[in-house]
This record gives C-alpha cells, structure tokens and sequence, in this order.
C-alpha cells in the first residue's frame, strides 16, 4: 500500500506538494488553451517567444504577484541575462516563494531546460503551476464559502458551481442565499431537503429584517435633519428681521442729529 502524501499547511490549508519533472507532458490543445490564458494576465512585457520571455523567471513571478500580490516581492526580481544569474534568480522564486508557500517545486532538469529555452518546459511548469492555483482556491471555497478570490481569479475558469457540485448539504452551516442561487442549478435547488429549505428562508428573513431597520433608521434621520433645517432656517430668517430693525433705528438716528 502507497503511504499518502504528506500535506503541509498553505494558506491555513493543507495542499499537496507538488514537482514539476520531464515525465510531465501536455496535450497540444492543452497548450493553446494555456497560451490565451497568458494573453489575459497583464504581464510587464507582451508575449513573443515563451521559451525565451520566461527564461530568466521574472514573467513567472509577474503571474504569481498577479493572484497573489501579497505573496511575493516583486523588487526581488529583474530581468538578466546570462545561465548562471538566471538560474540564481528561478532559485530565488522558488525557494522564498514557490515552495514555502505553494508546495510548488520545479525539478532541475526542467529548469535547465527553461533557462536554455527548451521548448515544453515552460509549457509544463506554467500548466502544472496554473493546476495548484485552482486547487489553492478549491480548497479556500470549499472551507470558507465566504471567501471572495477576487475578479483576476476568473481566468482561471473556477466557477462556484465547479466547486460546490457535490451535495447542497455542504451549505449546512454556512448559508448565502446569494452564493447559493449563483452556483447551484435550479435542479439542484429542488433537492434540498424542508430543513434546509427553512434555513434558506430564515436567511432571507435576516437579511429583509435587517434591510427594513436599515430603512426605519434611515427614514428618521432624514427626519431628524430636515427638522434641524427648518430650525436655522428659522433663525436665519430671525436674525435677518434683527439686523432690518437694527439699521432702521440707524437711519432714524441719522435723520434725527442731522434735523438738530
């Protein structure tokens, strides 16, 4: 019997490690579909030749900082030339970045062949990179269904349905009306069982509870803030009948010394 993966905590997860070797191979179609992917993320230079882009590892930690801002330091990295600085620089990523907080390992014999511009070996590490992406945020959803990814997350083409497709009990505990009508079908909907249905309604109930107190206390406010403002102006209009009488009694003392 095989002993199972060791998992290591990523993220407050646990993710399986993972290493990229030359026994990994991608389907051609596989790789056309990577190749628009990497159109969509906005890197600091254009895509022309990826054997040679990703050579030196800098597009590689743009991608990375691209889902995962927070997860690297881009100042680290710039682009060089030369075998040796390049293969200091993917060490660099890898050691501080890929594997402490990914799990993610690059074998030697294929970073040999990224740094001499060998052609499949970005292809697989970047496929095989893109693969942990969705499994981090498989995992994140699936515990937390709170967890909002962000909208760069959408190109990695993870919907919620994707990710919550087993039972509509796992909502047990953890009910969003919203997230739950987005990524479950109708069909799926009509499966929930009468508890789970009452804890549904008693969710949306919470949330119109809380939406008419909001308008009550809204409603008063504005209430509150025209009274204040019939009030000065009230005593703007006060004050300007003082100020009428005060220069009428000007303009007859006036008149009166210059009678004497």
């Amino acid at each position: 019997m095989m002993p199972q993966q060791k998992l290591e905590p990523i993220f407050g997860q646990n993710i399986p490690k993972s290493c990229v070797t030359l026994d990994v191979t991608i389907p051609e179609e596989e790789v056309t579909d990577l190749f628009a992917w990497l159109d969509e993320i906005p890197l600091s230079r254009p895509r022309k030749n990826i054997h040679r882009d990703f050579s030196d590892g800098v597009l590689f930690a743009e991608i990375v900082h691209y889902f995962f801002p927070d997860k690297i330091n881009m100042n680290s990295y710039t682009s060089i030339n030369g075998t040796k600085f390049k293969l200091q620089q993917w060490d660099i990523l890898i050691q501080k970045v890929l594997k402490k907080r990914f799990n993610f390992d690059i074998g030697k014999d294929v970073l040999d062949k990224i740094v001499h511009f060998q052609p499949g070996a970005i292809e697989v590490t970047l496929s095989e990179f893109r693969k942990k992406m969705k499994q981090i945020l498989w995992m994140k959803l699936k515990h937390n269904p709170y967890f909002n990814p962000g909208c760069n997350f959408k190109s990695l083409g993870l919907c919620p349905k994707e990710i919550y497709n087993s039972s509509p009990s796992d909502f047990t505990g953890c009910y969003d009306s919203q997230k739950i009508f987005t990524a479950l079908g109708r069909n799926e909907i009509m499966k929930f069982t009468p508890q789970e249905y009452q804890d549904v309604i008693n969710e949306l109930e919470k949330k119109l509870n809380a939406l008419e107190e909001s308008m009550e206390f809204k409603d008063k406010t504005i209430e509150k803030l025209e009274s204040r403002i019939r009030v000065l102006n009230e005593v703007i209009a006060t004050g300007n009948h003082k100020h009428e009488f005060i220069d009428q009694k000007r303009e007859r003392l006036k008149i009166k010394n210059l009678n004497k």
